[in-house]
């Protein structure tokens, strides 16, 4: 409360912060399970609601004198049920619970957008997807924890204390740096997401057309099923495109528009495809984790166990061992 004593203009500024947080997380469910999704001026007004409360909230809206004796005061009563402030109080629960249930709303929404990538057989599609229902029940459990627990518990013992603050604090921080430690250990999730309609394209000046893409990808997955170059562990784009006679440029359009996947991702399911045909084979049991890592053309194990597990949900040990009791 000292930084709404030095600024109470602030005081009553979040009361409406809930209602952002619904529509933001649709929006990027949307832009997850569909990339050409522009959002556009009329989306605005899913902020709406956000907008009223701000410029109407009864809190928010009293002047600084009034504002610093309601700080005062709930701070000389840390007391919901004080007459002074109950009515006001009660206002901001009803508002409170408004709130959730718009946000449980959106969330309900995103979730029945998850369908569009449920079954994928793009790796990439697959990945957005296994993030999308992380993401959401992460988001849920921080929702129903952090900001009803502390609500109810406003409510039901009309007494507030400044440890009531950590039940959202540190739920919420938490959360926000496992998304972070989450995308740094997968990128992928934010692969086909940077590019959107409206400004510059990455490939717009290509020559190549859609049926040379098309050409090109078939030639591509040939050359991988016949040739098998993905076994080799210093594997570049541009060795696979002097082969296919093709600009490195082009085939990494090929790539990301065809396969919906960059180049290393692309040659790494290759990788992991023959990774689990080894792991399964009872023939090949006495080979170590690490000899099959290079094998199928991985430098070490830890990056082989990292991109098995990203791929399959499960390690390399876990999978044979699996293989082994079937």
């Amino acid at each position: 409360m000292g930084f709404y004593q030095s600024f109470p203009h602030f005081f009553g500024a979040d009361h409406g912060s809930l209602f952002l947080f619904g529509p933001l997380f649709y929006f990027y469910t949307r832009k997850v399970t569909d990339s050409a999704y522009v959002f556009g001026p009329l989306h605005l007004a899913h902020f709406l609601p956000f907008v009223i409360v701000t410029l109407y909230d009864p809190v928010l809206l009293l002047g600084t004198e009034a504002k610093i004796n309601a700080i005062n005061l709930w701070l000389n009563t840390m007391r919901y049920d004080n007459p002074e402030l109950a009515s006001k109080f009660f206002v901001s629960n009803v508002l409170f619970f408004i709130e959730f249930v718009h946000v449980m709303i959106y969330v309900s929404f995103s979730i029945r957008l998850h369908r569009i990538l449920k079954g994928a057989k793009s790796l990439l599609k697959q990945i957005h997807f296994q993030w999308l229902r992380k993401l959401t029940f992460g988001f849920g459990v921080v929702l129903l924890i952090s900001f009803l627990l502390q609500r109810v518990l406003y409510i039901v013992i009309h007494y507030y204390s400044y440890s009531f603050d950590y039940v959202y604090i540190v739920p919420m921080t938490v959360f926000i740096y496992a998304i972070g430690i989450v995308a740094m250990r997968q990128p992928e999730i934010y692969y086909g997401l940077v590019d959107v309609r409206g400004g510059r394209k990455k490939y717009e000046s290509s020559s190549l057309s859609s049926s040379d893409i098309e050409a090109h990808g078939a030639a591509l997955q040939r050359y991988m099923k016949q040739d098998r170059p993905y076994l080799k562990p210093n594997l570049k784009l541009a060795d696979v495109a002097a082969h296919l006679g093709i600009h490195p440029n082009h085939l990494s359009q090929v790539i990301n528009e065809r396969f919906e996947q960059p180049f290393l991702t692309f040659i790494n399911t290759y990788r992991i495809e023959v990774a689990k045909q080894i792991l399964a084979d009872p023939k090949a049991s006495e080979r170590t984790i690490l000899q099959i890592a290079y094998e199928v053309g991985f430098n070490n194990k830890a990056s082989f166990n990292a991109e098995f597990k990203k791929q399959t949900m499960t390690t390399p040990t876990a999978f044979r061992r699996a293989r082994e009791s079937d």
